[in-house]
């Protein structure tokens, strides 16, 4: 079942929530407009509004997530990810 949803804005894509893999379970997903391709866990999203953004991170089986309540630099909050995930769990994310 998707719990939530949120369209690209050249409508190329689709981020949601899901229990697709695991049953009772939501994981974050992203899939193509060509539906052809199967969906992904996607390895980084960012997601703004106007009360703040939420950025999240995936490197394997973790994920890092960031939520802020004021306008951040995209690149700079997912290289502070990258390092704390390097940090935690000794990879190259």
């Amino acid at each position: 079942d998707v719990s939530t949803f949120r369209i690209a804005p050249d409508s190329s894509r689709v981020v949601y929530g899901a229990d697709q893999a695991t049953d009772g379970v939501d994981e974050l997903w992203s899939a193509a407009e060509d539906a052809r391709r199967a969906p992904q866990p996607p390895t980084q999203v960012h997601v703004g509004s106007e009360g703040g953004e939420v950025f999240a991170l995936r490197d394997g089986g973790v994920t890092a997530v960031a939520v802020t309540d004021r306008f951040t630099l995209e690149s700079l909050m997912f290289c502070d990810l990258r390092a704390a995930l390097r940090e935690l769990t000794g990879s190259d994310a």
